[in-house]
């Protein structure tokens, strides 16, 4: 079925349930981010093969490509001041 032969009402919904995806999709980005961030402060307990395993656990990270709507990957979340360091989300994922 091509885009043209959806009804207005199937295109509508199509966009919804794309534009949920995407909120979803970036609410589990920052969730990342800041598990990222509590393993960081963990690894100077770590021996060098669990060291070893959350580095090749960001690489595979980084080759998925994840970035939130307006293109900011992993990596630009980590450096950008517009990154929501807030209590709600911090106590979101350290419960």
């Amino acid at each position: 079925m091509y885009v043209s032969q959806f009804s207005a009402h199937q295109t509508t919904f199509v966009s919804f349930f794309f534009s949920f995806l995407q909120e979803e999709l970036e609410g589990n980005v920052t969730t990342v981010l800041y598990i990222l961030v509590i393993i960081t402060k963990l690894m100077k307990l770590c021996t060098k093969k669990e060291e070893f395993r959350v580095y090749c656990l960001v690489f595979r990270l980084n080759q998925l490509h994840v970035a939130m709507r307006d293109g900011q990957t992993l990596l630009h979340l980590c450096v950008s001041a517009d990154t929501p360091v807030d209590d709600f989300h911090t106590n979101d994922v350290c419960k």
